[in-house]
């Protein structure tokens, strides 16, 4: 429950950090928050504080909120106009196909006595393989140009190969309507 409501509060920072920047820049400083709450909680969770615990639960809550509101509105800002179905049915597989290996380490882990400093340490390692992954997106500017502008530059230079098309198209309707000879 604390995790909950302190991601509302992470999705409310998304907002303000999105506008002041752009939505990959606050997925990677949200990934980033997580990865340093994380290392965070290997120290605090081998106290086995209870007081502590609420407060780590929080301090985590907030960038994983603010990682999923950025990453819904990075999503929704580059897709392009007129293709939302096809992407957004990409979104969710990638998602699902994804998300399930995080947890599943952790939890292997978890079932064969493993100490949860190593199952925590696993999720860094997520969390910055991401952060390292978006660094090499293109810059924010030109993923919007992208998106606004669907058809791109290769389609607009192959104009001979539509012509191609037109001429074959052309061939092919008069084979089978019988207007082409027959050497």
């Amino acid at each position: 429950m604390t995790v909950l409501l302190a991601a509302v509060f992470g999705s409310r920072t998304s907002t303000i950090l999105t506008r002041r920047t752009n939505p990959v820049m606050t997925m990677k400083v949200s990934l980033f928050s997580v990865s340093i709450v994380l290392l965070m909680g290997m120290v605090l969770l081998a106290k086995e504080n209870a007081r502590l615990i609420y407060l780590y639960y929080f301090l985590y809550g907030v960038p994983a909120g603010a990682f999923y509101a950025g990453q819904t509105a990075t999503f929704s800002s580059v897709i392009p106009k007129g293709q939302e179905s096809e992407f957004s049915g990409f979104f969710v597989n990638a998602i699902l196909i994804l998300s399930w290996l995080p947890p599943l380490l952790f939890t292997i882990m978890a079932q064969n006595k493993i100490s949860i400093k190593w199952g925590i340490a696993t999720l860094v390692i997520f969390s910055s393989v991401s952060v390292f992954l978006l660094q090499m997106m293109e810059p924010w500017d030109r993923i919007r140009e992208s998106a606004q502008d669907p058809v791109s530059k290769s389609s607009e230079e192959c104009v001979e190969c539509s012509d191609i098309e037109k001429t074959e198209n052309k061939s092919n309707e008069n084979a089978k309507s019988g207007d082409i000879e027959l050497n």
